[in-house]
């Protein structure tokens, strides 16, 4: 992620959710509501408009463009009482059946807003234990979620290679469209032995019976390595969720959550996020100076039309940071070994794509 990929329109957009005065946030609408094209607002300009909006109301600020605020907004409102009731209802499914769910991600970042529906969500994504992922998919298809035809025979041909290499089975509801994202490990291309540790580290969900979340360093790190590595597509709720969490809770969780990171060897990954939320004006540790990580610039290399090493444009180096990622503190043997095993799957994966087109 990078100030590059950030258009003019989304980082006012930006300014006045974040603006902690009445004179900066009435400046940055003014500065949105000039440039913006409503009728060609991004997916995530779109997914910052109930918290925008609201705050709007509160501050008495209005623009020309409220009418169609108001219409987001209960977009997003009416979204988000249909997730949470998809969510009871796969978590009162696999809480019967004895599997611990842990809520995360957005679905449990919108627990620390002052309302559900100003964190926005697409989908809503949660965590079990490997030993209970064949039960809670059986679980799940119950309630008309089903993964696709491409993932069913990945699961099918290469499930060892699937499971080790993915962390979650992408479902979606074949008769309202919801989308879930059952996990067994977190995303993000962190470790196994990551996901183990979180698993010490939960704290009760509050809203589902049962359902256990993360606890507040291990969500930050995971909301900041996750906005590193993805670029934001998609997601600039990330730097309001950071902003939302420094305001309820202060800062003492920062210490843990960059001691995650050091342990994860990703702390480049997790200083560069905190550089990013410093330039908005954020609280976050300060890295001093920092590079960007590699795999950014691997895909900023198309957007800005700026030259990177070639070798970044390599989908085998590409690989190579992946599975360092994934394996942080193995040796060079223990990771040559699982490079081999991605390109297995990598193989498969493009075989079985075939079969599906």
């Amino acid at each position: 992620m990078n100030f590059e990929n950030i258009s003019h329109v989304q980082l006012s957009l930006l300014k006045a959710c974040l603006a902690d005065n009445l004179i900066e946030r009435e400046i940055a609408v003014r500065d949105w509501e000039a440039n913006v094209n409503i009728n060609e607002l991004d997916f995530s300009s779109l997914r910052l408009i109930s918290y925008f909006f609201y705050q709007n109301q509160n501050d008495k600020i209005y623009t020309k463009y409220d009418k169609r605020l108001k219409v987001i907004y209960k977009h997003w409102w009416l979204r988000s009482q249909h997730i949470n009731h998809q969510l009871k209802e796969v978590q009162k499914i696999l809480s019967d059946a004895g599997i611990q769910v842990v809520v995360i991600k957005g679905a449990s970042i919108k627990c620390h807003y002052e309302k559900e529906e100003l964190r926005t969500m697409a989908d809503f994504d949660l965590l079990v234990s490997k030993n209970d992922l064949n039960l809670a998919l059986e679980l799940v298809k119950q309630l008309d979620f089903k993964p696709n035809a491409f993932t069913e025979l990945c699961l099918q041909k290469g499930k060892k290679l699937f499971l080790d290499f993915r962390h979650a089975i992408p479902l979606s509801n074949f008769k309202n469209n919801t989308q879930l994202d059952l996990h067994w490990k977190i995303g993000s291309k962190c470790s196994e032995s990551f996901t183990n540790s979180l698993w010490q580290h939960l704290e009760d969900y509050g809203i589902n019976f049962n359902s256990k979340k993360p606890a507040l360093a291990y969500e930050v790190f995971m909301i900041i390595i996750h906005a590193v590595d993805t670029e934001n597509r998609d997601n600039l709720n990330w730097i309001i969720d950071i902003a939302v969490i420094n305001k309820k809770y202060g800062h003492s969780f920062w210490l843990e959550a960059r001691q995650i990171a050091i342990s994860e060897n990703k702390l480049n990954l997790f200083d560069y996020g905190c550089s990013l939320l410093i330039k908005l004006g954020l609280y976050a540790p300060n890295p001093g100076k920092v590079n960007i990580p590699k795999t950014t610039a691997f895909f900023l290399e198309n957007r800005v039309g700026i030259k990177r090493f070639q070798l970044w444009k390599s989908r085998f180096f590409h690989k190579l940071i992946t599975i360092q990622r994934l394996f942080p503190n193995s040796n060079i043997f223990w990771r040559s070994y699982q490079l081999f095993r991605n390109l297995n799957l990598a193989i498969l994966i493009r075989i079985l794509k075939k079969r599906t087109s």
